[in-house]
């Protein structure tokens, strides 16, 4: 019985030292998608500052 115990008791360790990794991984991957997807918009809102400025003048 005790060594049984002692298995799942392993295992479970195991299944913890093994999710570690792949959270760190979903959170770096999250925040690269986040950054990316601030630049796109920072990018976006310059440009259409830009046609903002640009537009009166020509008129």
């Amino acid at each position: 019985m005790e060594v049984l115990q002692a298995e799942r008791r392993r295992r479970s360790e195991a299944s913890d030292r093994r999710v570690g990794p792949k959270i760190l991984v979903a959170l770096l991957l999250l925040g690269a998608v986040i950054l990316g997807q601030a630049l796109a918009l920072r990018d976006a809102h310059q440009q259409l500052l830009r046609e903002r400025h640009v537009a009166p003048r020509a008129r």
